[in-house]
């Protein structure tokens, strides 16, 4: 496993318990990571929607007729 696979973000806290990498060493890697916010590239969105929209991003509150849409 590479340390880019190391400090996965979905894997990295097993991979901290299990001692494959310290916290100490995640932090040093995310400190070094390079700026990419010039590649960033600025969007537009609803408010409402994004509010209305669960963590899940897949329920939202309003009508039956608009949560089938969803699906």
């Amino acid at each position: 496993m590479n340390e880019i696979e190391m400090m996965d973000r979905r894997l990295v806290e097993r991979n901290i318990r299990k001692g494959k990498v310290t916290a100490k060493e995640f932090q040093g890697f995310l400190k070094d990571l390079p700026d990419r916010a010039d590649n960033a590239e600025e969007m537009e969105y609803d408010e409402e929607l994004l509010q209305a929209t669960s963590r899940e991003g897949r329920t939202m509150k309003g009508s039956k007729e608009q949560e089938e849409t969803l699906d």
